[in-house]
């Protein structure tokens, strides 16, 4: 079997700042694509650092990758609609107005992407937290009944979201989202929980300890660090 690694590279998503300080008419309406922009490095180094410490089975980074290669391409579309629209913009057309709309759907699917992300680094959590609890004789800091939860919510997202040319998009993503319902399903310490506030293992709080690897299907490569170029986002690159 290949290996590959989903490494962080150095774009800042240039396209898209330029376009919202170049039409302030524009801001209210993107910014929860900013936002989402910005939240997404830190989701990603959770992500990374939980497939450092993994003990599960390798099939759940394999499916994992799924997620990333996603967001990369609706960031990619981004870029792409904003390069176009100025282009537009340089030859006398206006239609900005369509730009914002279009970027507002494919923020709202980003979104989508990035809480898949987070789920996933949840449940790469999964097997180290509730081993621990066990060794120490306590109840688990949180509940696969939690997790659950979530990846019922964001597949209804899902069903009313993404844009008919994103159903390739949305089919691997409901793919993974069955798949980890699965894995997480087999987890032997369900405890019934409603309260989704006790989740406490989160993009900001996941407590391992990074030591320089990326995420990487069977193993981790040494000698490189994420990060979060001008505290907007990173992009990846799949090397085979």
């Amino acid at each position: 079997m290949s290996t590959a690694a989903i490494q962080p590279g150095t774009s800042e998503c240039g396209g898209t700042k330029f376009h919202l300080s170049a039409h302030p008419d524009t801001q209210v309406q993107l910014s929860p694509l900013l936002e989402e922009l910005i939240r997404l490095p830190s989701v990603i180094v959770a992500l990374i650092r939980n497939a450092e410490s993994f003990e599960g089975e390798q099939q759940i980074l394999l499916e994992t990758r799924k997620v990333p290669v996603l967001c990369i391409d609706i960031v990619r579309q981004l870029e792409g609609a904003f390069l176009e629209a100025g282009g537009r913009l340089r030859r006398g057309d206006n239609g900005r107005r369509n730009t914002a709309d279009r970027a507002a759907a494919l923020g709202s699917c980003l979104g989508t992407g990035r809480r898949t992300m987070s789920l996933a680094a949840d449940a790469m959590g999964l097997p180290t937290h509730l081993r621990r609890a066990e060794e120490a004789g306590e109840s688990p800091p949180y509940t696969t009944s939690a997790v659950l939860q979530e990846i019922n919510a964001i597949k209804e997202v899902l069903n009313h979201q993404f844009p008919q040319e994103q159903t390739a998009s949305w089919r691997s993503l409901v793919t993974f989202l069955d798949f980890l319902k699965t894995y997480v399903d087999n987890q032997s310490t369900t405890v019934p929980m409603p309260d989704m506030t006790r989740l406490s293992v989160t993009a900001s709080t996941a407590a391992f300890s990074g030591n320089g690897k990326y995420l990487v299907v069977g193993r981790c490569m040494n000698g490189h660090h994420a990060r979060t170029d001008s505290g907007i986002l990173n992009m990846w690159e799949i090397q085979t």
